[in-house]
């Protein structure tokens, strides 16, 4: 057979065989060749993670069948603390309430697990306690928006409003009545009031990019009422 230089078999695979078109093909199964996974990866990708925390199940799992045959694990802790806390006795993603076989068995691993945890079957039998608690959050949460409300209208008046005009609306409106709706939330949730405190000291204030803007010094007697509401169970000097 006759020797053919490089360049004119490289010519003759262009023009017969599509040197481009065989390139493109060996770069595709290349592609398609598989991985392998080491063991890391592995077992990284069937970690279990528990719906109610969104972290590792851990050691002491409730294992729950729904009707349609689906097998879906619980932490035993973070679904018991969930249901103590809603009053809310079902699965957490799908709402199938749980029987009291159910209830009795995650007592029982709670027992195991030596968990310092309220039975959840007697729990479910004492509705009333969690009536109570949802009324009591509902009366909270009614606070925290009245309350909402009335820090906006002192933004409304930092931000836009005639000085002197501005200066009766905090004083004879504004600041009297959330005073006396922020004293309600601290006698109900203390911890609640002063986590939306918090909140409303950082809009009144604004980001550190964009601070509020204060034409007529309205920001600082604000911001002072606001702490002076924080700290103190008396009456506020205004």
């Amino acid at each position: 057979m006759d020797r053919v230089a490089k360049a004119d078999l490289f010519h003759m695979l262009q023009q017969r065989c599509n040197l481009e078109r065989l390139q493109r093909a060996h770069r595709r199964n290349k592609r398609k060749m598989p991985v392998e996974l080491d063991n890391s990866s592995r077992e990284k990708k069937h970690v279990c993670v528990d719906p109610v925390m969104l972290e590792p199940l851990g050691n002491h799992q409730f294992k729950f069948l729904r009707p349609n045959g689906t097998i879906v694990m619980y932490n035993v802790g973070s679904l018991v603390q969930y249901m103590l806390k809603t009053g809310k006795f079902c699965e957490p993603e799908t709402r199938i309430e749980f029987s009291n076989e159910d209830l009795r068995k995650l007592d029982l691993q709670v027992q195991d697990a030596n968990l310092k945890l309220d039975s959840v079957f007697a729990a479910k039998q004492n509705p009333k306690k969690f009536e109570e608690q949802k009324m009591r959050r509902d009366g909270i949460l009614g606070l925290e928006r009245c309350c909402g409300e009335l820090v906006c209208q002192m933004m409304g008046v930092i931000e836009d409003c005639d000085p002197e005009e501005g200066e009766i609306q905090l004083l004879t409106n504004i600041f009297p009545i959330f005073a006396d709706l922020f004293q309600q939330m601290r006698d109900v949730d203390y911890e609640y009031s002063k986590h939306a405190m918090n909140a409303w000291q950082l809009y009144i204030e604004g980001p550190p990019n964009r601070p509020t803007e204060d034409p007529y010094g309205f920001l600082p007697i604000v911001c002072s009422f606001l702490k002076q509401s924080e700290q103190t169970n008396q009456s506020l000097d205004f």
